[in-house]
């Protein structure tokens, strides 16, 4: 897959190397991480569903590709970042966007569940 500032090897599911972005998501990916002007290192992206079992994630996850309750391939990532002040950029710029955020105390989820499976834009913290 060829995006201008991610690597095949941090969209692809761990388990199974597939790529496999819900259409048009890849090019907002890319268009986030210009509008930033920094680094966007992922650290999940694509999973399929015994990987996503593997790691406990969310039985609903959008980052799941084989998953039929949302019907939609992966539409979200996770960005590994710990300076608070492009955090803060970041989440700033994903939500104007009209992405949905997570935040965590290393990374910071984002994903576009409004666009591709008519939730809610949400802001929500991982619990420990």
């Amino acid at each position: 897959m060829a995006l201008e500032y991610f690597t095949d090897e941090e969209l692809s599911c761990p388990l199974t190397g597939e790529i496999r972005l819900a259409d048009g998501f890849g090019a907002w990916l890319d268009a986030l991480r210009d509008d930033c002007g920094f680094a966007m290192p992922l650290t999940s992206c694509c999973r399929s569903m015994a990987h996503n079992r593997a790691i406990n994630g969310h039985v609903r996850s959008l980052h799941m590709f084989d998953n039929s309750y949302h019907e939609t391939d992966t539409c979200a990532v996770d960005v590994g970042m710990s300076n608070g002040i492009r955090r803060a950029a970041l989440i700033s710029k994903a939500l104007a966007r009209g992405a949905s955020v997570g935040v965590a105390s290393s990374f910071i989820h984002i994903d576009r569940r409004t666009e591709y499976t008519g939730l809610p834009q949400v802001v929500f913290h991982y619990q420990r």
